[in-house]
């Protein structure tokens, strides 16, 4: 992780302790604020956006528990990541019940303290893209053609879990009818449709006008003889198909279709 751009804010009022952190911290590349009480840490949150907030829980004037609170939304949840890093040990189990991010004694080894910050900094990091991932899908609007009403829901329940917009189709007319008033912003097509093959029907939907920039992605849900990587080649060549994907475990096929989107921006 590039910490040149983390900055920490360490709160604790055993100010060698807090300065010892810090200058440690400084050596490893990231920015630090030091406070003393939660009052001062309030009054520089001010001025700091940090990445990560070191809380010690005892202190003069505001203590960890009510600083904490103070930097609370709506919903309960800190607005930074939070490690608690404090003397007392048997505070662990209350803390692990609420939204810290870490909890962490203070006679915890230097390096295994600096390896917890590393990893709640990368756990922000991960959710913040998933974040952005989910703003950007819902402005995204798929197509699931398939005549399978098990396989197609649980896709829909995945995808919409992500944050796209879904419509299924369940046969040639639906799927057609579904196109003459809506552009989707992707088509999932299964292959093996019980009327027709996937691939086929999307070149036929080709001569389609608003069919037309969409692009499609070539779905199966079990391993047949003539799916083979000639013929996966073939079909990713062939006009408007962009992938052809096993789906198995949702969560890995809404990853595929995530990368697919990314891939369409950067072409």
């Amino acid at each position: 992780m590039a910490q040149a751009t983390k900055t920490i804010m360490i709160i604790d009022d055993e100010k060698p302790l807090a300065g010892l952190i810090s200058d440690l911290l400084a050596d490893k590349g990231y920015k630090t604020v030091t406070a003393h009480n939660g009052v001062e840490g309030l009054r520089k949150l001010k001025k700091v956006q940090p990445h990560l907030i070191l809380l010690d829980l005892i202190m003069p004037e505001m203590g960890g528990i009510e600083f904490y609170r103070n930097i609370c939304g709506p919903d309960s949840r800190p607005k930074y990541p939070v490690v608690i890093f404090t003397a007392r040990a048997d505070m662990e189990a209350t803390f692990r019940d609420i939204n810290v991010d870490s909890f962490v004694a203070k006679h915890t080894e230097a390096e295994k303290l600096f390896a917890e910050i590393d990893k709640v900094l990368k756990a922000q990091v991960a959710r913040e893209l998933k974040a952005r991932q989910l703003a950007q899908n819902q402005n995204r609007t798929l197509l699931i053609v398939d005549d399978n009403q098990r396989t197609a829901g649980k896709m829909a329940m995945a995808l919409s879990a992500a944050g796209y917009r879904i419509a299924i189709a369940e046969d040639e007319v639906k799927t057609i009818e579904y196109l003459n008033y809506h552009k989707p912003d992707l088509m999932l097509m299964r292959l093996q449709l019980k009327d027709t093959s996937g691939d086929l029907f999307v070149l036929k939907l080709r001569e389609i006008y608003r069919m037309k920039g969409v692009k499609c992605v070539l779905y199966y849900v079990d391993d047949r003889a003539y799916i083979e990587d000639k013929i996966t080649e073939q079909m990713e060549q062939k006009s408007g198909i962009v992938g052809l994907y096993k789906f198995v475990h949702p969560p890995d096929f809404v990853d595929k279709i995530n990368n697919v989107f990314d891939n369409l921006q950067r072409d």
